[in-house]
């Protein structure tokens, strides 16, 4: 086929391709790079126990700051409080006790039980009194057991009942008679009921006094009350051999 500037072109369209044989250019692929050098693992950080963060106080929440570590020589010695001396007490603290308040009384214990006082001349006025009150009113002396258990009880009695109230001249003796029959009926003390219903009758207190008082008393005091001393004093006033109305002899 000839060559040259006026050869003609070559027909478009398909054209076989070029047959591969070894003397066929190769195909050409990019040229690889150098491969790449391993490089060694980074050593992790290692911080100093100095320089650690210190931990939080305790009860501090999660997110507060930390304290700085103030150094040792900035911290004051702690200092003891001064001793306060226990304040004396004559007579109760030995000599040598100190500060101790639990040391061993050196004087007289000021637990102990104070020494019986003496009777006072109006108190003795009084058991005199009450000795003879008491005589007059129930017939009777007015400590039944001088060198008894009940001695002091006895003595108490004859003072502040007999000697005290029952010698008051606010209320005549008849008055305290009821009053006083009211009260053990109200009690429910039938056996003093008893006894001084027995004295009431031989002081000049009628059969019919004694039951207005207890019909009385049934209506604050009770039925029940009233029925137990309207009992006792049936039987009282039968043995005394008193009429409605009409007062004892005298004994």
């Amino acid at each position: 086929m000839p060559s040259g500037p006026f050869a003609a072109a070559a027909p478009v369209g398909l054209q076989a391709p070029e047959p591969a044989g070894p003397i066929a250019a190769p195909e050409q692929t990019p040229a690889a790079g150098p491969s790449p050098v391993p490089q060694p693992a980074a050593e992790p950080t290692v911080i100093p126990p100095s320089a650690a963060t210190p931990a939080p106080a305790q009860g501090a929440g999660p997110f507060a700051a930390p304290a700085s570590a103030a150094p040792a020589a900035s911290i004051p010695p702690s200092v003891p409080a001064p001793s306060v001396p226990a304040p004396a007490v004559a007579g109760h603290l030995p000599a040598d006790a100190g500060d101790n308040p639990y040391a061993t009384p050196a004087g007289p214990n000021p637990y102990a039980a104070p020494a019986p006082a003496t009777v006072p001349a109006a108190d003795t006025d009084a058991h005199a009194t009450g000795v003879r009150v008491r005589r007059e009113v129930l017939g009777e002396e007015s400590r039944k057991d001088p060198g008894g258990f009940g001695a002091e009880y006895d003595d108490f009695v004859t003072r502040v009942a007999w000697g005290g109230t029952w010698a008051r001249p606010g209320l005549d003796r008849r008055t305290r008679f009821l009053v006083t029959l009211t009260a053990l009926t109200a009690g429910g003390h039938l056996d003093e009921l008893a006894r001084y219903l027995r004295a009431a009758l031989r002081d000049g207190v009628t059969a019919d006094e004694i039951k207005e008082t207890f019909l009385h008393t049934a209506l604050y005091c009770g039925l029940p009350a009233a029925d137990a001393a309207f009992a006792v004093a049936g039987r009282i006033v039968a043995e005394e051999g008193s009429q409605p109305g009409k007062p004892l002899p005298e004994a």
